[in-house]
């Protein structure tokens, strides 16, 4: 029979992947602020958020109800405009400093 420490071990092994992984998404929603930047376009694409909830909504065959993940991804998706805008503001003012735009 598993202990609560068992199972605390395995939540910890999970948020390591979590984290993992939002952490990557950071990373590629930084990009995607970037070629954004490069077309005029906003952080904000309201559709693609709609897009973005319905994907993750019809995905879901596990036990987190609904409103839960949405109101979960709703937060995540508030942090990648943020990290978007971030990103494309970083990148102005390296172009207004004269600093080059290439990546690192």
């Amino acid at each position: 029979m598993a202990t609560i420490d068992d199972w605390r071990k395995k939540i910890d092994k999970l948020d390591k992947r979590i984290v993992r992984l939002l952490n990557e998404r950071a990373k590629d929603t930084g990009e995607i602020g970037k070629l954004k930047q490069k077309r005029g376009l906003d952080a904000y694409s309201p559709e693609r958020e709609e897009e973005i909830l319905r994907n993750v909504l019809k995905w879901n065959k596990g036990s987190l109800p609904t409103d839960v993940l949405r109101r979960l991804y709703e937060r995540i998706l508030d942090e990648s405009r943020t990290l978007e805008r971030e990103a494309i503001q970083d990148r102005k003012l390296k172009t207004h400093s004269g600093k080059q735009n290439s990546p690192p």
